[in-house]
């Protein structure tokens, strides 16, 4: 009997799985049907920087769709506003960058989504794009999520952290009402404590029972608030591939996962791209050449130095080209790296000097 009643129980719940599925509105972004039994992908950049990186992101993604068989919309934001500094880049602008995503679609064919901080970015970002979306912190700004619905566009709108899942039925209402169906909604997490995020997977189930396609943004769900997205630290990164497969386990349409080519090797931001260039230069300009195994063997062969003298040339200028970089350094707080947390372009001119310096015997006293 007990046998008997736990059959008829997961049969009702298989049941109730299918009539949930059925009942969910299908929303068509470009070619991909959104929402049918095909899992499909938002991908891109966070923020859209020059366009050799733009075109090479679209290019791996493309790769990557074609060789797996699953649908992309390729995402990028003309304009980030929520930074938590007005010193970090924020994007290129509504004119530039839509300019840029349009070249993208035309050169891979992808469908297009960016977001949208200010009503009167709607209409303008809507003539390129083919899915808006409005994001977490601005969910429930009635005047935004109406100017965005009434483009026609399909409108992707982001849980906000501070909202019970369920209340994600008002911000779809205000689309609704504005005469547009075309809606998806894009799980990224609850705010918990102070600087974290959780995900609850009982928010896919009151999601998906709105009736409209379901998105689990990834990336976002493992982000460090007040610490920078540059930072290495700003997100938990090893948890990636264990929320993704809870989302799509507990029934997502969709995954977001913000992507990039290649480690950022300079600061977005002008100042510390600045400071990065000069520290770069700083060896290429000043130790490297002088230490050139062309330069060496020059001594040797033209001026008939011998060995000995010429690794004690070696070890003078290369001493002195470190110490003067370490000084440029020590203007700015202690880091991992050169720069911050992460490598940059600094690093990569200073480990070979260092492997040169290391085969020299150079003196490394003092120079931390």
């Amino acid at each position: 009997m007990e046998k008997q009643d736990h059959f008829g129980y997961c049969e009702r719940f298989i049941q109730k799985t299918i009539t949930t599925n059925m009942n969910k509105k299908i929303v068509k972004v470009g070619n991909i049907q959104c929402g049918a039994d095909q899992l499909f992908v938002i991908s891109g950049p966070c923020v859209i920087e020059d366009e050799s990186i733009m075109m090479k992101t679209a290019e791996k993604l493309k790769e990557v769709s074609e060789r797996l068989r699953i649908p992309i919309i390729y995402k990028s934001s003309f304009q980030k506003d929520n930074r938590s500094s007005a010193k970090y880049y924020d994007g290129p602008g509504l004119e530039k960058g839509v300019k840029m995503l349009a070249k993208v679609k035309e050169q891979f064919g992808f469908p297009l989504l960016t977001d949208i901080h200010y009503p009167d970015q709607a209409a303008a970002a809507g003539q390129v794009v083919d899915v808006l979306q409005i994001p977490a912190y601005l969910c429930m700004q009635t005047t935004l999520v109406v100017a965005a619905a009434r483009t026609g566009r399909v409108v992707n709108i982001k849980h906000g952290q501070f909202l019970a899942p369920d209340n994600m039925k008002h911000p779809v209402k205000k689309v609704e009402e504005a005469g547009n169906n075309q809606i998806i909604l894009t799980e990224r997490g609850f705010t918990f404590g102070y600087n974290d995020l959780v995900v609850d997977p009982r928010s896919f189930y009151h999601l998906n029972n709105i009736g409209y396609p379901v998105v689990f943004d990834i990336t976002h769900s493992i982000r460090k608030y007040g610490i920078p997205s540059a930072d290495s630290k700003g997100g938990a990164r090893e948890f990636l591939p264990v929320l993704s497969r809870a989302g799509v386990a507990s029934g997502v349409d969709g995954v977001f996962i913000e992507t990039h080519p290649e480690p950022a090797l300079l600061p977005l931001d002008p100042k510390n791209r600045a400071r990065v260039r000069a520290l770069a230069q700083s060896i290429a300009c000043e130790i490297h050449p002088v230490n050139n195994l062309r330069v060496l063997k020059y001594l040797v062969r033209a001026l008939k130095v011998e060995e000995e003298a010429k690794n004690a040339w070696y070890v003078h200028w290369c001493r002195e080209g470190l110490e003067a970089f370490e000084r440029q350094l020590m203007q700015h707080p202690a880091s991992a790296f050169c720069h911050g947390d992460t490598p940059t372009l600094a690093d990569c001119c200073l480990v070979p000097q260092i492997f040169n310096a290391q085969r020299f015997k150079v003196n490394f006293d003092g120079l931390p």
